[in-house]
């Protein structure tokens, strides 16, 4: 809820894709014995759990594609330490319109 609330955007699918966008993490979570917990790849299991939400409410395939690609890279950040050829991945992955 607190992502929500600090999200800027009052685009509908970019709100439910902030609300949603730790989705995966249920099915990812590992605990290990000294205490630690981790969420590796949730982001992938939450584009899955994205899409079937999309279908559900029946987005239009723009809306889908759209839903689903802010959940699967919502993990990405920019820093200098990243070369050009990484953020340009991104870029390509997420496209320019995102």
């Amino acid at each position: 809820m607190e992502s929500l609330r600090n999200c800027p955007s009052n685009d509908p699918i970019t709100r439910l894709a902030t609300l949603l966008h730790d989705a995966g993490k249920v099915k990812t979570q590992k605990k290990f014995p000294d205490g630690r917990i981790t969420f590796y790849n949730h982001e992938m299991e939450g584009a899955k759990i994205a899409r079937e939400v999309a279908e559900r409410l029946r987005f239009s395939n723009e809306q889908r594609d759209r839903f689903v690609t802010l959940v699967r890279w919502h993990q990405f950040s920019v820093d200098e330490r990243q070369t050009d050829s990484a953020v340009r991945r991104f870029i390509t992955n997420v496209g320019k319109e995102m």
